[in-house]
């Protein structure tokens, strides 16, 4: 089970987020995210940890983990 997800954000409104994850939209809480949370727009990546999104993540930090996580849910390097 993977506990740490990237997820789409499709829509925000400062408290929560709907998220695409594995082609399923869901409702994502920004409260970890602090300050943050009111940035949040559509098109933005979130790392998401159990449910929760905890970091906002720009492009080049979007490519690297998605790389590292495929690579520990065993997919092909």
């Amino acid at each position: 089970m993977c506990m740490s997800q990237l997820g789409r954000v499709r829509a925000a409104d400062g408290t929560l987020a709907v998220v695409e994850l594995d082609g399923r939209l869901r409702r994502v809480p920004l409260v970890a995210l602090g300050d943050q949370a009111g940035s949040v727009v559509a098109g933005d990546w979130l790392l998401l940890q159990t449910g929760l999104a905890v970091r906002r993540l720009d492009a080049t930090e979007t490519t690297e983990l998605g790389a590292a996580l495929h690579e520990t849910e065993g997919g092909a390097p």
